[in-house]
């Protein structure tokens, strides 16, 4: 409240939900939002990325005081450059491989599983990432234009809230995907199951291994 009573044109914000619950904290940020629409800069330091994405209009993600990303919502939570940037940002489907080239299209080849991907001119060694929420999942192969769909088996089922999370090895591989309530008993789905997993070529995110 003292910083705000003299109406700043700039605010600086340490963890300012560190220790407040849920309810309080959302008040509080839709404060600064407020404030931001109104014509205040607000600068915020966190480590809640579910406000970082949500209320962020431009975000800098720092490690050990340097920033090592910066951009809009978007570009740093779907299109991370650092491996550290992608673990932090729900970024489950983390894997490494190699990428090869067939007939002019580009795969990154993980446990001899071939997967389709929009490469541009990145070679050799690589880490892919796919977020959770980019795989569908069914029970027969999905009409679609997504160019990768494979079999597997659903190694574990667990309830995270409002949705499911699914496990689904391929290839020794655990590929992770969240469905609603409704799709996994629509879907009679059980653990061992064989089930198919579909998602696109370009929601395969690609960093280079140093």
């Amino acid at each position: 409240a003292r910083a705000i009573v003299n109406n700043p044109s700039i605010i600086f914000a340490d963890e300012p939900t560190g220790n407040l619950d849920t309810r309080t904290s959302y008040e509080i940020m839709s404060i600064f939002q407020q404030l931001n629409k109104q014509g205040t800069t607000i600068i915020l330091v966190t480590h809640n990325l579910v406000h970082a994405r949500k209320f962020g209009e431009k975000i800098f993600f720092m490690n050990d005081g340097n920033i090592i990303q910066q951009g809009t919502s978007d570009s740093v939570f779907f299109k991370p450059i650092d491996l550290t940037i992608a673990e932090y940002t729900f970024a489950q489907n983390i894997f490494r491989g190699k990428i090869i080239e067939e007939n002019g299209q580009k795969y990154i080849l993980c446990n001899n599983l071939k997967i389709t991907v929009v490469a541009d001119n990145l070679v050799g060694e690589i880490i892919a990432f796919l977020r959770p929420d980019d795989i569908f999942v069914s029970k027969t192969i999905l009409e679609s234009s997504a160019r990768n769909s494979f079999c597997g088996a659903i190694k574990k089922i667990k309830n995270i809230g409002s949705v499911y999370s699914l496990i689904v090895e391929i290839n020794g591989l655990d590929f992770e995907t969240v469905i609603t309530k409704q799709s996994l008993y629509t879907m009679n789905l059980k653990e061992k199951d064989d089930v198919y997993i579909t998602f696109k070529a370009t929601s395969v995110h690609l960093i280079k291994e140093n």
